[in-house]
């Protein structure tokens, strides 16, 4: 998620928030924030909550989760820095009821309402030379060179769906070899196929051949036999 904006987590609040939890949501699970807000948010805030949370038990609805100690734990620390360097939160997301906030390496997600939010401007549809001409106030000022002229006239929406297309061109792209792939392995497969066909008859062919040929070998062998039985019995006739 990129930074919308900075937050300043009102901790009153916030702790309010946690001893609320941590005592009402044992006694009425079904009036917890987290099943609140579940299906409210998108899959990858709903996460971040949820990583927030430490689960206690089940309902039939889903989980019966409180904020998680060590996490809340982690934010009191946060919170002190922030304050002792006059900084804020990065903030993330926001929306009625979950705000995202971000310090350092730590992510996490608290009710809308224990925040203060100051929301950057959307400059996304904005052109990055309008832009620039906004930060100096020069009309004229442009960029030099044809890539950075191109860009000037670009805002970060038109080169995103540039992206979005290109990714989709190469999806497309990524499909065809692989039907290519499936189409050449069905090829060798049939040709494979076919000429086993062919010299199937061939061998065939060669196995009666080769049973034939041993058959007469064994008629010489049995003649031969014969004949040697044949010599020796006149040798013993002529002594």
């Amino acid at each position: 998620m990129n930074v919308i904006g900075k937050a300043t987590l009102n901790w009153e609040k916030y702790t309010e928030y946690v001893q609320r939890e941590t005592i009402n949501v044992k006694e009425h699970p079904e009036d917890s924030w987290y099943l609140d807000i579940r299906y409210k948010v998108p899959h990858e805030v709903e996460a971040i909550v949820w990583n927030c949370m430490r689960k206690i038990g089940e309902l039939k609805n889903g989980p019966i989760a409180i904020p998680n100690e060590e996490i809340v734990e982690e934010i009191k620390k946060h919170q002190e820095y922030l304050l002792s360097i006059a900084a804020k939160w990065e903030m993330l997301f926001y929306a009625e009821n979950v705000a995202v906030l971000r310090s350092g390496s730590l992510t996490v997600a608290v009710p809308a309402d224990t925040v203060e939010t100051e929301v950057y401007a959307n400059m996304e549809h904005i052109p990055f030379g309008q832009l620039k001409r906004q930060l100096t106030g020069n009309a004229s000022v442009s960029s030099t060179g044809t890539d950075l002229q191109i860009i000037d006239k670009m805002s970060r929406s038109d080169v995103s769906d540039q992206l979005h297309e290109e990714c989709k061109k190469i999806e497309e792209k990524r499909k065809e070899i692989q039907n290519l792939e499936k189409e050449k392995q069905q090829e060798l497969e049939r040709i494979r196929h076919e000429i086993e066909e062919k010299y199937k008859n061939y061998m065939v062919q060669i196995e009666e051949k080769k049973a034939e040929l041993e058959e007469q070998r064994k008629n010489l062998e049995n003649q031969l036999y014969l004949m040697d039985t044949e010599i020796y019995s006149i040798r013993c006739y002529m002594g």
